[in-house]
């Protein structure tokens, strides 16, 4: 087969320049409808994000509301166990401490009259009345040989009388 091709090369050029501006018309076309479907497809998707996130953002605020107020009672009820846990570390058990001390005392010879703790030096200031000195100097051993009582201060005024001697003793405890 034979291909004539009669036109000039003029009308050629006219020829293959249409063809080239159908293609390019072509080109475009498809470029903007591409751009186009893009376009509401990134439109489409930047609308589902702002939801998303007006949501998200919602549901943080209420998560830090609540967590607000959670945080807020677990800060009261930590306040309340340190209070706790400060009585409980300042406590003594004086009961043991008394019964201790009766335990001492020689029954009808020492009458306490006066018993004064500071808790803090550790220290026993210790008034009474003593019937006779005998009684007086079984006491004093007694709180010498025990063991919460480590150190005992008795003025010389303490032995001078032989009967109702009024008495007055510092002892450091340890308990």
């Amino acid at each position: 087969m034979i291909i004539l091709n009669l036109l000039p090369t003029s009308g050629k050029k006219k020829i293959v320049n249409h063809y080239l501006l159908l293609l390019i018309k072509d080109v475009v076309f498809l470029f903007l409808l591409t751009s186009a479907i893009l376009a509401i497809l990134f439109l489409i998707c930047y609308f589902i994000l702002i939801k998303n996130f007006i949501t998200t953002t919602e549901q943080n605020l209420s998560v830090m509301k609540n967590t607000g107020l959670i945080t807020s009672k677990i800060r009261k009820v930590n306040r309340k166990l340190n209070s706790i846990e400060k009585i409980q570390n300042d406590y003594t058990n004086w009961v043991q401490f008394i019964v201790e001390l009766n335990s001492l005392i020689p029954q009808n010879e020492i009458q306490i009259t006066k018993l004064n703790i500071d808790k803090h030096q550790k220290i026993i200031t210790i008034n009474g009345k003593a019937l006779e000195r005998d009684g007086f100097l079984i006491f004093k051993k007694n709180l010498e040989n025990s063991k919460i009582f480590t150190e005992i201060n008795s003025p010389l005024s303490n032995l001078l009388l032989e009967k109702n001697i009024n008495f007055s003793l510092e002892i450091k405890y340890e308990i």
